[in-house]
């Protein structure tokens, strides 16, 4: 897929493909721009008990700490009913999480995503900023269910946090043991896909990636068989 724009997250700003190739050979500009190819994913696994982790890569220390929120914790307007334990920068007095869970069982991830569109504030919808949206989310929801409804009626705003901190684009994945469901806000508003692999990584969206898994359907846990005649391929080793 050719994107015609790149989006330099450090830079808070878009730029021409084209640009990023004057005066670089090919190698020299993935170099230079390696800092915007990141391979962040989020799993969730329930073989008996339910499981929620993420990977968090980038070139760049966030210097990011294991931070609990406390029952009634204020968050700029929000007040979290429900604990909060997860991955964040403490900027303020105030926690900027990257991903998390509430003390009812409900996760949630942000991952990287350049197609996010974030928008001005809009009557009759919750009108919350990116970094507004996981605490409130998790302080406030007791099931991935309910978490979908919430983000139904959520319009996320371009307010900064800082000066020089703009909305981070993302999209996120939120589950708990019943079920995991996809957030993107794109062109339109908000998207929500329910989301039966319970995995999520960055670009493109996610009903890319679901397209992608149509390329893996061979693949089997079985052992694999000979298909070329009595005399074909044979089995050389469990991988």
């Amino acid at each position: 897929i050719y994107l015609p724009y790149i989006y330099l997250p450090f830079e808070g700003r878009w730029v021409e493909r084209s640009e990023t190739r004057r005066g670089f050979t090919h190698t020299q500009n993935i170099c230079r721009y390696a800092h915007t190819v990141y391979m962040c994913t989020a799993i969730t696994y329930s073989p008996k008990n339910f499981y929620f982790g993420r990977t968090l890569d980038a070139d760049t220390n966030y210097s990011a700490d294991v931070v609990t929120t406390p029952r009634g914790f204020l968050f700029e307007n929000i007040e979290c009913r429900h604990a909060i334990i997860g991955a964040a920068i403490v900027s303020g007095g105030r926690p900027l999480f990257f991903d998390g869970m509430n003390e009812c069982g409900v996760c949630m991830a942000g991952l990287n995503f350049g197609s996010a569109r974030y928008f001005p504030e809009r009557e009759g919808m919750l009108n919350l900023a990116q970094y507004e949206l996981l605490p409130y989310i998790l302080g406030n929801c007791t099931s991935a269910a309910e978490a979908t409804a919430e983000l139904g009626r959520i319009n996320i705003t371009t307010k900064r946090f800082a000066p020089d901190m703009p909305p981070a684009p993302l999209h996120w994945l939120v589950a708990d043991r019943e079920s995991a469901f996809t957030a993107e806000c794109m062109e339109g508003g908000m998207r929500i896909c329910k989301n039966t692999v319970g995995v999520l990584t960055n670009d493109p969206p996610f009903a890319c990636h679901m397209r992608g898994l149509s390329n893996y359907m061979h693949l089997t846990a079985a052992p694999p068989q000979n298909l070329f005649g009595a005399e074909g391929a044979e089995e050389y080793c469990a991988g």
